[in-house]
């Protein structure tokens, strides 16, 4: 071969370089093959992909699921070049999930095929210096198991830069992704998925409470999936991804993918909430039309 003339495989991977830096943000990214590969933490990863004949029926076969099973949808109906795009991911039943509450999480397996992952999750956040070693534990549950872990307090100074890589929950949440990572040409869609609440906040400053919290309201809840749909809908085209894990001589291959169902009962009465007393609004309004005179 010529030293002027690039070879196939190059070709091919700078082709998909510009896909991917054509691609609005969020945007899935392209439609990925076939492939096996290892993770950044030693995660052995087998990938299958195949295409959906009929999106639109297994959108709203997902939706209906997610009434009763955990799982996320994520759609965007709008579009702006470089910025928006149409598209829509989701996926039911993850292997995982992360849970914070203020300086504590917990890390909990979803079915059998998550409980291959937690020993080695649980080995790496053993290693992460942001976690107090004291409190890091494995648990079961009804023959699911479950990382339990506090965030130790920040006891040295740093500067403002640094403000957001001071003990917190994303200190954990950092250390699994890293566990998990691999480069985007190798895997579009693998990751955490899920939301994150206000109070994140106070992870980094630790600022006086006005208002009272449930001790059960979590900060943020997390999966790391191992089915996922895609619908690209400015390519007109949607696929599943299916992922198989194996650590050492542990795997998933095999293990049926299911989760738990529990119906969702939403509130019939509402309570009235306000944050004036009855009539106390109408006096400020009177003591300002009173200064204005």
């Amino acid at each position: 071969m010529n030293e002027g003339v690039a070879s196939p495989e190059k070709l091919h991977k700078a082709a998909k370089r510009a896909r991917l830096e054509e691609t609005s943000v969020g945007r899935p990214r392209y439609r990925p093959e076939d492939a096996t590969f290892t993770t950044k933490g030693g995660v052995e990863v087998l990938r299958k992909v195949s295409d959906v004949v009929s999106p639109a029926d297994e959108i709203e076969k997902l939706v209906v699921g997610l009434d009763s099973h955990r799982g996320c949808i994520f759609e965007s109906a709008y579009e702006y070049p470089g910025r928006y795009a149409r598209w829509t991911m989701g996926f039911q039943d993850p292997p995982l999930m992360f849970e914070g509450w203020s300086k504590h999480f917990r890390l909990s397996s979803l079915n059998e095929r998550g409980n291959v992952l937690i020993p080695a999750i649980k080995e790496v956040l053993g290693r992460c210096e942001a976690i107090n070693k004291e409190t890091l534990s494995i648990g079961e549950d009804a023959n699911k198991s479950h990382i339990l872990g506090d965030i130790l307090p920040v006891e040295k100074f740093f500067t403002e830069e640094e403000r957001s890589k001071q003990n917190s929950i994303f200190s954990v949440v950092r250390a699994i992704i890293d566990m998990f990572r691999v480069d985007t040409e190798t895997d579009p869609q693998l990751g955490l998925y899920g939301a994150f609440g206000y109070d994140l906040t106070f992870q980094f400053e630790d600022v006086k409470r006005a208002h009272k919290r449930d001790p059960n309201q979590r900060d943020v809840v997390l999966y790391i999936p191992d089915s996922i749909l895609v619908q690209d809908k400015q390519a007109s085209s949607s696929w599943k991804l299916e992922y198989e894990f194996a650590i050492g001589t542990v795997s998933t291959v095999g293990l049926e993918r299911k989760g738990d169902s529990e119906e969702f009962v939403g509130q019939t009465v509402v309570p009235i909430r306000r944050d004036h007393e009855k009539g106390e609004y109408a006096k400020s309004v009177e003591k300002a039309r009173g200064e204005f005179k």
